[in-house]
Parts: C-alpha cells; sequence; structure tokens
C-alpha cells in the first residue's frame, strides 16, 4: 500500500472561457455576458457529471481507468522503434524486451523506449517510479528516463535527490526544457516516487494553426511542482519549440535512457470535455417592435416588506431596483438587484412579447403590459417573489 503522503486529490485542469456574443457596450451598459461555458449558470437542464468508483486503495486505478501496467505484463506497449525512411514502409512493431520481475518493469539499457498500443489526448497520468540503487553516473545521466505525452510532451524522470547538477529544467518534475520544477520532491534513488500528471492537449484549427497551447499540472510525491504550465511546443534539448498540427490522441511513451530505471502502477483516464449545449439551447428572439422593445426599458422595483424595529447601526441606503432593463435597438440587458447592489447588466433575448430569456443565469421573466404596450410588472418564472413594479424611484 502506497504511504499517505504519495497520494493527491484531483486536479481541476483549466478550461478557457467561452463568452456569450454580445454587442459592444453602449449608453453605459456593461457587456458581460462572459461566462465558463454556453450553458447558463444554475441550469437544471445541465447534464450532471458520469459517476466514477474511486479506488478502494489510495493511489490504485480508478474504475474508469485504463491500466497500463499492473506488474504482470508489458502487452499495453510495443517497442517506440524509428519512423520509417521517407517512401519506405513501417515496420511491424516489437514486443518489448524489459525485465518484468516483482511487480515492476525495469528498463533494459538500448532495449529502445516503449510506446503505448492505444493513443491519448487529455489525461490523467498515474505512475510511480524508482532510479536505480546504487545510484549510476551523475548530472543528467543519473537515473534517466522520461514520461512522454503525445510522444513530443516530455516529464523528465531523474535522480534529483539533494542534487544540483545538472540544468534545472531537465530535473525530476519538469516539464523537460522548458519549466523546472516548483520544488524539489525528489526522493533517494531506489525508493518508489509517484507522478501525477493531468494534461491537456494542443488543439489545432483546422488549417493546422495553433488554437490553444497544451498545457500540464504535474504532482511529485504529493506536493505540486508544475500549476497549470503552458507548453510552448514539443519538448527538445534545443529551442525553438515549435508547434505542429498533430492528431487529437497519440501513443505515450516510457524513455529508455540508457539507466535501469524501474515503473510501477501505471494507469491513464482519458478526461473528456464537459458536454456543452445544444446549438438549439439558446433560443430565436421574436420579432418585436420598436415600440414593444422601448416599452420594456425602465426600472422595477419589489414593494417593500413590512415595517420592523430599526436595527443597531447606521440606517441602511435605498434598496436597489430588483430589475434594470436597457433597450439598444434590438438589444435588450437586464441588471438584475436583491444581492446588496444591482448586479451587472446581462443580454436578455426576447422569446414573445412578454417572455425574456436571460443569458447570464438559467432564468425567464415574466412581463406584463399596459393598454399602450409600456411594461408594468415584471416577475421571475417560478418564483414565488412578488412581482417587482415600474417606477421611477424605491416604492
Amino acid at each position: 500500500m502506497m504511504r499517505r503522503d504519495q497520494l493527491v486529490g484531483h486536479l481541476a485542469m483549466m478550461m478557457l472561457s467561452l463568452a456569450w456574443a454580445a454587442p459592444a457596450a453602449a449608453q453605459g451598459v456593461a457587456s458581460t455576458d462572459s461566462a465558463p461555458s454556453r450553458w447558463r449558470q444554475h441550469e437544471l437542464n445541465r447534464p450532471h457529471a458520469p459517476p466514477v468508483v474511486p479506488a478502494s486503495t489510495l493511489g490504485a486505478p480508478p474504475a474508469d481507468a485504463i491500466v497500463l501496467f499492473d506488474g504482470r505484463d508489458l502487452s499495453a506497449f510495443v517497442v517506440a522503434g524509428r519512423p520509417p525512411a521517407p517512401g519506405a514502409p513501417a515496420a511491424a512493431p516489437a514486443a518489448p524486451t524489459w525485465k518484468v520481475e516483482n511487480g515492476y518493469v525495469e528498463v533494459v539499457p538500448r532495449g529502445g523506449s516503449l510506446r503505448t498500443k492505444e493513443s491519448f489526448g487529455d489525461v490523467q497520468l498515474h505512475a510511480e517510479w524508482a532510479a536505480p540503487n546504487p545510484p549510476m553516473l551523475t548530472g543528467q545521466n543519473r537515473g534517466n528516463s522520461g514520461i512522454i505525452l503525445m510522444g513530443q510532451y516530455e516529464f523528465q524522470v531523474l535522480d534529483s535527490y539533494g542534487r544540483t547538477d545538472t540544468y534545472a529544467d531537465g530535473t525530476a518534475g519538469s516539464i523537460y526544457g522548458q519549466y523546472p520544477p516548483l520544488v524539489n520532491a525528489s526522493r533517494p534513488p531506489g525508493e518508489w516516487q509517484t507522478y501525477d500528471i493531468y494534461f491537456r492537449r494542443p488543439r489545432f484549427r483546422s488549417d493546422g494553426s495553433l488554437q490553444e497551447p497544451a498545457r500540464a499540472t504535474v504532482v511529485l510525491n504529493g506536493l505540486l511542482v508544475q500549476n497549470n504550465e503552458i507548453i510552448y511546443g514539443p519538448t527538445a534539448p534545443t529551442p525553438p519549440y515549435r508547434y505542429a498540427a498533430h492528431a487529437d490522441a497519440l501513443p505515450l511513451t516510457l524513455q529508455d535512457h540508457g539507466q535501469p530505471v524501474r515503473f510501477r502502477n501505471i494507469w491513464v483516464r482519458r478526461i473528456k470535455e464537459r458536454p456543452e449545449p445544444p446549438p438549439s439551447y439558446v433560443p430565436t428572439a421574436a420579432a418585436l417592435t420598436p415600440a414593444q422593445l422601448q416599452g420594456m426599458a425602465g426600472r422595477y422595483w419589489r414593494p417593500r416588506p413590512a415595517a420592523t424595529a430599526p436595527a443597531a447601526g447606521p440606517p441602511p441606503g435605498p434598496p436597489a431596483p430588483a430589475y434594470t432593463v436597457t433597450v439598444q435597438g434590438s438589444d435588450v440587458y437586464v441588471a438584475q438587484g436583491g444581492f446588496g447592489g444591482s448586479a451587472p447588466p446581462v443580454r436578455a433575448i426576447p422569446t414573445a412579447p412578454d417572455r425574456l430569456w436571460i443569458t447570464g443565469r438559467a432564468a425567464e421573466l415574466l412581463l406584463t403590459r399596459d393598454a399602450s404596450g409600456v411594461v408594468t410588472t415584471v416577475r421571475e418564472a417560478g418564483s414565488n417573489l412578488a412581482p417587482a413594479q415600474r417606477g421611477d424611484g424605491a416604492p
């Protein structure tokens, strides 16, 4: 069983924000329709996360993990080999010759790096490794290996315990050649060490240009050593780092660097994108007349609650309106109050003369109009609060 301090909780992978499309701010109305996804906040129809059974033993693979090495065989791997010469046929993949015994696999120097038969993109990777003991050689040759995601992005394996005799961005815990670890979390040679790597692959546009670089968060022996770092291209001994478009999923590699490094308990989880709403999620705006649109504009207050004994301290300020509706051409914005003041305005889509679909959070406003078409009250669908009434000031 692993020691508790080797284990880490799941670290969330950061997602780049997507924004609601909204016109530029004008006439004092802020454009605040930015959100972390296309779903509105608190949307009841948003899909829930699929259940995954965690491992009963800390550090063991959870139910949805793909086990690459469980201490018994290397059936998930082949020898990486070299790419064929231009025009030459690819050679059949060879079986690994690394030594498997006592629940671990040991690099056989010059036996060739190993790559997985399966391909992976965004992943959570767990791997345990141990540098040779007694130590061999010094500097960058001391217990050297690597875990190379997508065959291009290397996370360094090295005997770095108490050592500074090589370059910092090549020590254990580094994203090779780009980022040294935040701390030296290495254990002595011969002791088992734990890598937990959270990797988001690069994204490419249809023309092959880079849309989003790769990112990685890395935990070594329970300590954060890479904090959501941007990877500037395939790792290499010398810069520059340049992305070239590649597949969304590629094999990962365990490196043979000529040292008998050991590995055990290697598993990986594919990380899926959160589901986004269908194209029909955002409703089509109803074709309203300018008079119908302008009839929505105004401030709306809820009735004051019954007076109570004054509380100690300074008197409260005037209440904010429950809703402030602003119209700019055919665009409608709503600022909601009630949370210590007014929230910034968000875009609202009129789906009918008496309905507004709010983009910022899951809400729909129901409007009541008078005989001239001017909105007199606003209430939220499904709410038990009293309707807010049009007015020039607090009631």
